[in-house]
């Protein structure tokens, strides 16, 4: 067991081993801090924070700014096309709304309503029905326009055309339908179906369809191979063309001095005693001649129309053909008028059916022909008298304010108010020409006499400078 002085100096030599080993760890370290050199890493850090500092980014922005000014025309843009997109929705809300409740209709419902009454007088008065046939009538046409996309309001007023040049009610009301019906088939508008029943009312007034007629039905896109084809066979049914085949007829027509040449010529032949066979046959090879037939197809139609074959008659049941619900091709004709082919044309559809129905609803409160003359010509004497009364009034009173001398001075103190104003513009005259005597008519005078010798003499310098 090691005494007390053994430890002592153990211990002392350990301490001065342990400093020698401190001593060593202090050098190591001091030489990785000269191998780091934290004095050039401090250096660096502070030449990138002065970089930092330095660097200029406002190019960059700039650059940032301008592409987005490029791209705030294209939000302008989108901004205007949701917009548009946006007010046409709206305006599809506002149609569909009015469709469907019908107050911006009313006014059209009242047009109706007197469009419908004064038809029912008219066609009274030119078919002798009652008051009750022509309602019946026109509430089938009412009832077929609000099946269809048609406008009430002119087939009324154009049955009353048709009625007016003879045609009976009932076959007119089938005529306006059989017009829309072929319009629907063709795929004519609205408005060319319209006008198509205006030209159609015309023809029936001549007797027959000219070519000047037709031509207004093919500019309407309704002169198609099907309608001429039945036009055609119409004819032919009741015997104003002849059969030349399935939907052909022909037309003989006859030169009518060529004819009597010929019988002239026969009869002068019969009565020969010489070559009496030869003059015979030569004569009757004239009267062949007078008389010519001509084949009426869909594509000669309209050079055929002249000779007079498509009558008030044949179109009349022509038209009633195509509104015909008994026959199928009455009923795909109606079918075809029943479809709408646009958003428009839905929505013309139903502001059709709710003016109608406001139509009826005037009808309610004004009562039909009858009780609507009853009731406006009572309206209409009450307001005469009101006006009478007010007039007669005026009138009493002016007529004693002339008498008494009202008029005569009127006229005086509107003198009088006259020359009080001309006073007024004279003296202001008077002034002015005192301010600047120029204006003087003497003065004025004599500065315009001044003013164009000057001119002459500076011309005549001018021109003698020339010579």
């Amino acid at each position: 067991m090691p005494n007390i002085d053994e430890r002592v100096v153990q211990m002392t030599f350990d301490n001065k081993q342990f400093e020698s080993g401190v001593s060593e760890s202090l050098k190591t370290l001091d030489d990785l801090k000269k191998a780091l050199d934290f004095d050039k890493v401090e250096g660096s850090l502070k030449n990138i924070e002065n970089a930092f500092n330095n660097l200029d980014l406002s190019g960059l922005a700039g650059s940032v700014d301008f592409i987005a000014s490029r791209f705030e025309p294209l939000g302008k843009i989108a901004d205007a096309a949701l917009g548009r997109i946006a007010d046409k929705a709206l305006d599809v809300g506002k149609k569909i709304t009015d469709a469907f409740f019908g107050f911006s209709d009313m006014s059209a419902g009242q047009s109706k309503y007197e469009t419908r009454t004064k038809a029912v007088q008219t066609i009274m008065n030119a078919t002798g029905k009652s008051i009750e046939e022509v309602e019946a009538v026109l509430d089938s046409l009412q009832k077929y326009t609000d099946e269809t996309s048609y406008d009430f309001a002119a087939m009324v007023d154009n049955i009353g055309k048709f009625t007016s040049v003879g045609v009976d009610l009932e076959l007119a009301e089938k005529a306006m339908e059989g017009i829309g019906n072929e319009a629907a088939k063709s795929g004519a508008s609205i408005q060319q179906a319209n006008h198509a029943m205006y030209n159609f009312a015309q023809a029936l007034s001549q007797g027959d369809v000219k070519l000047q007629d037709w031509k207004s039905i093919s500019n309407a896109t309704m002169a198609t191979k099907e309608f001429k084809e039945m036009l055609i066979s119409t004819a032919v049914e009741m015997g104003t063309l002849k059969s030349a085949g399935e939907n052909i007829g022909s037309i003989v027509s006859t030169n009518e001095k060529q004819l009597a040449a010929g019988e002239k010529a026969l009869a002068k032949a019969q009565k020969a005693t010489k070559d009496r066979a030869e003059k015979v046959a030569e004569a009757q090879a004239k009267i062949a001649a007078a008389t010519k037939e001509t084949e009426v197809n869909f594509q000669n139609f309209e050079s055929t129309l002249s000779d007079g074959w498509l009558t008030s008659d044949v179109l009349i049941t022509t038209l009633n053909k195509y509104s015909d619900m008994e026959t199928d091709f009455g009923r795909e004709a109606y079918y075809a008028a029943q479809k709408a082919l646009t958003f428009t044309d839905a929505i013309q559809a139903t502001k059709d059916a709710v003016s109608s129905g406001w139509m009826d609803s005037f009808g309610y409160i004004f009562g039909n022909l009858e009780e609507a003359m009853e009731l406006w010509t009572n309206v209409a004497n009450a307001l005469y008298e009101y006006v009478a009364i007010f007039s007669d009034w005026r009138n009493q009173i002016l007529e004693s304010w002339h008498t008494m001398g009202g008029y005569n001075d009127m006229i005086e103190a509107a003198s009088n108010l006259w020359q009080t104003f001309m006073n007024i513009v004279r003296g202001v005259g008077d002034a002015l020409m005192t301010v600047f005597p120029i204006l003087k008519p003497g003065n004025m005078t004599q500065a315009l006499v001044d003013g164009t010798k000057a001119l002459k003499e500076w011309s005549s310098k001018k021109r003698n400078r020339q010579q």
